[in-house]
This record gives C-alpha cells, sequence and structure tokens, in this order.
C-alpha cells in the first residue's frame, strides 16, 4: 500500500522481540526487506535475515540493543559518506 503512494520501502528491519512483532518480520520477509532482531530461545530464528541471540528484554537491556543499533547505523552511515566522497551519500539503484 505504501508503495503506491510512491513511499520508499525500508533497507532494513530492526526489531527487538521478534516474538511479538512476528506480523512485521513475517511482512518484511514477503518484501524482501531484511530483518535485525533480537530472538529468545523460544524463538525461531529462520525469518530473521540477522538473529541477534538474547533473552532479556529489562529496560537497561533494550537500551543496550538499541545503543549498539544506532552505533552500527551512524557507522555505516559515516563509511557510506567517506566513499561517495564526503557529499550527502545517495542510496545505490
Amino acid at each position: 500500500m505504501l508503495v503506491r503512494y510512491g513511499y520508499k520501502l525500508p533497507g532494513c528491519l530492526f526489531v527487538m522481540n521478534t516474538k511479538d512483532n512476528a506480523r512485521a518480520v513475517h511482512e518484511a520477509a514477503l518484501l524482501s526487506i531484511p530483518v535485525v532482531g533480537i530472538v529468545d530461545t523460544d524463538v525461531n530464528p529462520d525469518p530473521v535475515t540477522y538473529p541477534i541471540p538474547g533473552n532479556d528484554e529489562s529496560p537497561q537491556a533494550i537500551n543496550l540493543y538499541a545503543n549498539f543499533a544506532m552505533q552500527a547505523m551512524l557507522e555505516g552511515k559515516a563509511l557510506r559518506e567517506s566513499r561517495m566522497g564526503g557529499g550527502r551519500a545517495r542510496p545505490s539503484r
């Protein structure tokens, strides 16, 4: 539906709880969107493209996971911008 209105699909989906967000993981797989997700031991990791094992859902653990994800995204963005010659990075086609 969003594609019809000109919205761009995300390049990746980061999911903190793949069990509670199983529908989002499934829909991302249908759209070929890679999924990075925190996977509990009681969840099938197969639908997740890049599973991260973790059973702790405390606020401290969620904060840790979110900070790691944010740092990785910022580093990736900086790397992409440096490879593009400094200016604003443009997505590859």
